[in-house]
């Protein structure tokens, strides 16, 4: 009877370790556009994301899976290039474009998925 109990608690603490070593998936959309601002009594236009300079914060931990929708509502062919992250095995998605992948044309969208691994600290 001391061994199944041994084993029943084993079993539990392996579940209890794995809930807390779950990955997750966070996904956002993106969408950039070009819109006017006043700063210092000047208008100017600008490009953003989600209308908002600076664009939206990616909160991810290591493991997690990234998936950015990006809808190109610019007047320019764009890519997201995730400065700092390191694209390990994902360098399609890194996005410097006509290197690692062609612009995102006017009017498309892209869907960028990748893994965070081997990552820490403030990246962008």
């Amino acid at each position: 009877m001391g061994r199944f109990y041994a084993l029943l608690y084993g079993c539990s603490l392996l579940l209890l370790a794995s809930s807390f070593a779950s990955a997750d998936v966070v996904e956002k959309t993106f969408e950039v556009s070009t819109f006017s601002i006043e700063r210092m009594c000047q208008q100017t236009t600008i490009t953003a994301v989600n209308r908002s300079l600076p664009g939206p914060m990616l909160n991810v931990s290591e493991g997690d899976n990234v998936i950015v929708h990006v809808i190109n509502n610019s007047p320019y062919e764009i890519t997201i290039h995730w400065h700092g992250v390191h694209q390990q095995a994902n360098s399609w998605a890194d996005g410097p474009d006509y290197v690692t992948q062609c612009p995102i044309h006017i009017g498309n969208n892209y869907t960028y998925n990748f893994t965070v691994t081997g990552q820490e600290g403030t990246l962008w």
